[in-house]
């Protein structure tokens, strides 16, 4: 018995000077001596717990216990490795016979920490005010008890319990930063800030307070200081996969998108578990256009919380943006029956719907999604979208007027507007319009391009020409833009520039129709008419249905003296389009050409009738008098 005593009393010298190793071998030396001794199997268990090895400490304590079935220290201690093995109910059970058996503070805080983390806050909260009553003047029981409090949501008895525990340890910074995180829960946001700043007077190197204060600082819309709280709390903890989520959320309020990016990322390399961080990635990757990625994102995290209903709205936004408007309707589907409070969820849906044509549909998706949020800007926007196709154009100005009056700085919303002004022939309108949304965003090629062909509606092709050429200036390889530049040339009569804007479109985009027919008007006006059949040819290829250039090639054959061609030519854009009056006139004009006068009388009223409003030539009038007479 003596020699056991000497290694239990070797071994926790040996702890006292962290020798650990040789601390563990003379507990095991002396249960060896003397196998019935509680107090080293208490000891063993408490060195097996601190080298991690805890299902060997769990064997030690129940060895304590079969040796002292009525020792509450080893329940606790058992209690305390169940919790580090995650095993809470049994841990729960254990600290209960503790309790039993001596009903001390120590045992009431730990029995009260498993209950909130088993989610029986009200349970803890019991069991934390029984520890008060065993010791009033423990800090440590006061703020356990204002933070399950807060946890049920009764703010004001929590501030109460915070404010005694710093009567009583008025140098804890842990207790000023919960005092300030709770100030915020009453949206008394300046005496939080108060809070924080006291908390780190204390100890200025307490990561905690310095996130806490961020996110203080991001609700008053402080977003710069916010960040920089951020950054201070990963300075002091750079494990802290919070801080990276949270500064990822206000670089996404600043529209530093690329930045919040890479925090998202940083956050999910920390907690591969962290639900928020994929979700923030993915709203960031949808918010730059890269919707498959962002699909991929979502996708993980729907595997890690397939019951979370904003997971499946982010899915939509991506299979939306990648045109995969079925799918996106299931995900909106998935979100509303997990939630049908969703509001971005009906939102998406409406824009899934627009995109399969369903407008009338859509416009009820959004209609659910505005009773939800009558803020939601992008209802507004899609509303807009899907009125406009309606042709409901003055409706549709309504609701893109609610987004601009929503977000004023939203260039998005003045595009829509301009384009509905457009539609509406509001000409000069519309160009008010497109140069706000200019000034909110100077690099939207969209916006140049729209511009300009307002512009060119209107004659004005110079400034046309400019609006194109910054529109190519930002989009380089954007070939529509390069036919629309060349088509701005060719009113200007600038043929061979123009002939060098459509071969640049075409080099980018050799499928694009359009860019061969016009093409083909350069190089007739350059009398290169072999080299404009063959451009209009393509175009035909390309799409059999543009009817323009069945039209050109028509009156470059005719150039040609290959009228029966030309003839066939014309016929064939009538066919197309039976009300193209332009064909119908160069049809006459061939006809007259080729001294068939009835023929050609019978063209050009056709044309006057679909509404061409051209000369007609002194030959044909003429020929109509003598056929009268």
């Amino acid at each position: 018995m003596i020699c056991a005593v000497a290694y239990l009393n070797q071994g926790d010298i040996l702890r006292r000077f962290r020798r650990d190793e040789e601390a563990l071998a003379a507990y095991e030396r002396a249960i060896a001596l003397d196998p019935n001794h509680l107090v080293a199997h208490l000891r063993k268990g408490e060195s097996l717990r601190g080298f991690g090895r805890n299902e060997e400490a769990l064997a030690a304590y129940e060895q304590a216990i079969r040796l002292g079935p009525h020792h509450a220290i080893s329940y606790h201690s058992r209690g305390d490795v169940l919790r580090l093995l995650g095993r809470n109910r049994e841990a729960l059970a254990a600290y209960k016979q503790a309790i039993r058996l001596d009903p001390s503070e120590v045992a009431y805080l730990t029995q009260g920490d498993v209950l909130r983390l088993l989610g029986r806050n009200k349970e803890a909260l019991a069991v934390y005010e029984r520890a008060i009553v065993l010791n009033p003047a423990h800090a440590l029981t006061h703020l356990k008890r204002g933070d399950v409090l807060c946890i049920l949501g009764r703010y004001e008895e929590a501030l109460a319990a915070d404010d005694q525990a710093i009567l009583l340890d008025p140098h804890n910074a842990e207790v000023h930063q919960k005092r300030g995180n709770i100030l915020h829960q009453l949206g008394r946001d300046e005496e939080a800030l108060a809070a924080y700043e006291q908390a780190i007077a204390l100890d200025p190197a307490h990561a905690l307070t310095y996130l806490s204060r961020g996110n203080v600082l991001r609700s008053l819309h402080h977003d710069e200081e916010a960040l920089a709280a951020y950054e201070r709390a990963i300075a002091l903890n750079p494990g802290n996969a919070l801080a990276y989520l949270n500064k990822g959320d206000v670089l996404c309020d600043l529209g530093r998108n690329e930045e919040a990016l890479a925090a998202y990322d940083e956050a999910i390399r920390l907690d591969h578990n962290n639900v928020r961080a994929y979700q923030g990635k993915s709203w960031v990757l949808n918010e730059l256009a890269r919707h498959r990625a962002a699909l991929v994102v979502c996708e993980q995290a729907i595997r890690l919380n397939p019951n979370q209903a904003s997971l499946y709205q982010h899915k939509s936004w991506a299979l939306n943006g990648l045109g995969r408007y079925e799918e996106a309707l299931a995900a909106c589907e998935q979100a509303l029956r997990l939630d049908p409070h969703v509001a971005a969820a009906y939102s998406n849906q409406g824009t899934a719907l627009s995109g399969l044509k369903r407008y009338e549909e859509a416009l009820l998706a959004f209609d659910r999604a505005l009773e939800l949020n009558a803020d939601d800007v992008t209802a507004y926007n899609n509303q807009g979208y899907a009125l406009q196709r309606l042709r409901r154009y003055e409706e549709a100005l309504a609701a893109y007027e609610q987004a601009i009056r929503l977000a004023p700085h939203t260039a998005v919303a003045y595009l829509n507007k301009a384009n509905t002004l457009r539609d509406l022939q509001r000409c000069e309108e519309a160009l008010e319009a497109y140069g706000h949304a200019i000034r909110l965003d100077p690099n939207n090629a969209v916006v140049y391009l729209n511009q300009g062909d307002v512009l060119s509606s209107l004659k004005r092709y110079k400034k046309a020409l400019a609006a194109y050429k910054r529109a190519i200036r930002l989009t380089p390889d954007n070939a529509l833009a390069c036919n629309k530049y060349g088509s701005a040339l060719s009113s200007l009569k600038r043929y061979k520039k123009a002939l060098a804007a459509y071969k640049r479109a075409i080099q980018l985009e050799p499928q694009l129709a359009v860019a061969y027919y016009n093409e083909g008007v350069a190089l007739e006006k350059l009398k290169r008419d072999e080299e404009a059949l063959a451009a209009y040819d393509q175009a035909i290829c390309l799409d059999p249905h543009l009817v323009f250039a069945y039209h050109g090639k028509g009156d470059v054959l005719t150039e040609l003296a290959h009228y029966e061609e030309a003839l066939a030519a014309y016929d064939q854009a009538i066919h197309l389009d039976p009300t193209y009056a332009a064909a119908y006139y160069s049809k006459g004009d061939l006809h007259l050409l080729l001294e068939r006068g009835r023929e050609a009388e019978q063209a050009y009223e056709e044309a006057r009738r679909l509404g061409y409003t051209g000369n007609l030539p002194l030959i044909r009038r003429l020929w109509s008098y003598f056929h009268r007479q």
